[in-house]
Formats: C-alpha cells, sequence, structure tokens
C-alpha cells in the first residue's frame, strides 16, 4: 500500500494495487489464464471463496502508530501543520522546571497568590488539567505561590505570658521573652511591653512575615521597698513615713524599754533597710520608757536583813552604807514607795 496526500488540507488516502486470488488460492499481482469450468455433481456444493481484507489491516497500523505518538506527546499532525501535545501534571513542581519542559510548546501565562505552605514559585494550579491536549503555541495557565501571607502585628500589651503567646501563634507569628522589669501596676508575669527584633518602630498593625519573631518584656510587678528608719520618731511620724514609701504600719502592744524615751519607736520589723514588697506590713512598737519597781521599806532592818532584800527581789543593787554596821536601817535612799528603774542602787544609813 502507498499513502498520498492530494493536498496539505486533504485527508490521506491509500491506493491499492489490484490483487487477483486464482483458484488454488494464491496471490498474484496479475491474471493468469482462468482454469476450464467444472460442473458441480448431484453431490457436491458450491463454496465462494475466502477474501483477504488489506483495508482492516491498514486501520489497526494506523492506529498503532497514533497510540505510539500520543505515548510520546504528539497526538496528530493537525491539517494546519500544528501539532498537539499531551498536558502533563504540574502542580506542586516549581515554574522554571516547568517551563523548561514545555516551553517549546505552549507559551506559559501565570497568577499568583499567598500560600502558608507551598514556597514561593510553586504551581498550585493549572488549566488545562493534566491529561488535556493544547496545540502549538496555546497557552498553559498557571497559579503559582507567593509564600505565607503577610501578618498584621497584634496587640499583646497588658496580657499574661500565655495569652500573649497563644495570641501571636494564632497570627503566625512566634514569641520569644526576653526579659522582666519591675511595674507599678502591671503584676508578675503580664507582657509590659513588646518589639519586633531590629525593627523597633514597627507598631500594632504592621505587616510582617510569617514566622516573625516577637519578643516580649514581662512584668516582675512592683519595685520592692526599702524599709526606711524609724528611729527617734513618734507613732504618727513612723507612720507617715511608712505610707510614703507604700508600706503598711501596724502597731503592735506598746513596751517598756530601758534605752528609748516613752512615746518613741522602741523596735520595729522587719529591721530598717531590709528589701520589702510594696504594700507589705511593718510591725512598729512605741516606748513605754523604763519599766518601775516599788523600793521596798527597809528601816528598822539590820544590815543584812535590808541586803538581803533588796538583792533579793532582782531590781536593785545595794548602794552605799553609812554609820556603825551594827546598828539598824534608819533610812534608806530612795526610800520606801518611790518607783524606780531596774538597777537602781539603794543608800542605807544605819543607827
Amino acid at each position: 500500500p502507498v499513502v498520498s496526500s492530494a493536498s496539505a488540507d486533504a485527508p490521506p488516502t491509500v491506493a491499492v494495487a489490484p490483487v487477483v486470488i486464482d483458484t488454488a488460492g494464491r496471490i498474484g499481482g496479475s491474471k493468469r489464464p482462468a482454469a476450464p469450468p467444472v460442473e458441480p455433481g448431484p453431490d457436491k456444493e458450491t463454496r465462494p471463496q475466502p477474501r483477504h481484507r488489506p483495508r482492516r489491516l491498514l486501520v489497526v497500523l494506523a492506529v498503532a502508530v497514533l497510540a505510539g505518538l500520543a505515548a510520546v506527546g504528539v497526538l496528530v499532525l493537525r491539517p494546519n501543520g500544528l501539532q498537539s501535545f499531551a498536558v502533563g501534571t504540574y502542580v506542586d513542581r516549581p515554574l522554571d522546571q516547568v517551563q523548561n519542559e514545555v516551553g517549546l510548546h505552549w507559551t506559559v501565562a501565570t497568577t499568583e497568590q499567598f500560600d502558608d505552605a507551598a514556597p514561593v514559585g510553586q504551581v498550585l494550579a493549572q488549566d488545562p488539567p493534566a491529561g488535556g491536549v493544547l496545540l502549538q503555541g496555546e497557552t498553559l495557565r498557571l497559579t503559582l505561590s507567593k509564600g505565607p501571607a503577610m501578618r498584621a502585628l497584634p496587640d499583646v500589651k497588658g496580657l499574661a505570658q500565655a495569652d500573649a503567646e497563644a495570641k501571636l501563634a494564632t497570627a503566625g507569628l512566634v514569641a520569644k521573652v526576653v526579659g522582666d522589669a519591675y511595674d507599678e501596676a502591671a503584676p508578675p508575669g503580664q507582657v509590659v511591653s513588646w518589639t519586633v527584633a531590629d525593627h523597633l518602630e514597627y507598631k500594632v498593625g504592621q505587616l510582617v512575615t510569617k514566622a516573625t519573631e516577637v519578643q516580649l518584656v514581662l512584668s516582675k510587678g512592683p519595685e520592692p521597698r526599702t524599709r526606711p528608719s524609724l528611729k527617734d520618731m513618734t507613732w504618727e511620724v513612723a507612720k507617715a513615713a511608712l505610707e510614703s514609701a507604700q508600706l503598711v504600719a501596724v502597731r503592735q502592744t506598746d513596751e517598756n524599754s530601758e534605752t528609748v524615751t516613752a512615746g518613741l519607736v522602741s523596735r520595729a520589723e522587719p529591721t530598717a533597710g531590709t528589701k520589702v514588697p510594696r504594700d507589705s506590713a511593718v510591725n512598729v512598737w512605741i516606748s513605754l520608757g523604763p519599766q518601775l519597781f516599788d523600793v521596798p521599806n527597809l528601816v528598822g532592818m539590820t544590815f543584812e536583813e535590808a541586803k538581803a532584800t533588796i538583792v533579793g527581789g532582782g531590781v536593785f543593787t545595794p548602794g552605799t552604807v553609812s554609820g556603825p554596821i551594827t546598828g539598824k536601817v534608819a533610812a534608806a535612799s530612795p526610800g520606801a514607795g518611790d518607783r524606780q528603774r531596774r538597777g537602781t542602787k539603794i543608800d542605807l544609813t544605819l543607827g
């Protein structure tokens, strides 16, 4: 068989040479003398001779050729001379790889959109889809990733650390605690300030890329106070001094003091100079002065009796003694009924 075409626009035609089949079933290219006719006998039937169909063979061959061409991407030679190519799978592949593969076949048109998962330049979608067909020079349309969308910085000041971290994570940002600071208003652990590294000028609403690090400074609460000295202060003055330091003065039961004048602060806890939390309590004691004791009556006692009385009480001590030692106490100073502090000496006059 010979394949020919009348023109570039006409479909292919097939010319087939004449085929002669002799009575013996042989195929030849020209006629041979016919055998004498044979009359069928009464017991024989005339049977038709089989015919071969070359056209059917040609169709099978043509289908096989087309299948082979399709396997390599060329489906058909159109009447206008343009080839058709099968569209492959280009999704999830980088653009430059796709262009290298199809650049000689089609024009590639691209659009872009944000995608949090796909890297920049990766194909997200294609038109036509895989398995379709495009003529040479037609347009393959691809949607490409621009990478993650920009994020607006949220305000996390005043939030507890856990809440601030969760809010930033929801926005696709990363929280990092970089320090802490005393703050009179914010409780410990609350965010008192935040910044973006290398961009201290960024404010709430600024657009940043995904996973941008936001640096947090947390509150340590109010700065501790130094307990002031209350020496030589009355209760009213001491109370005012503590309140000015934002501490609370708590008056305890007044007490005797051998060293502090009555009406002044005898002691306070915690001691002066100690660092204490703001608003904490300071216990204050006010002096009653030294404790006073009654002097016993020693008149009429012998020296030994008077001495034993003075020493036995554990309060006073013997003073000077004048007069005969064998005499009795005629007078004592200070005298009976006087109130004196501990350790006072009692002088005796014997007669």
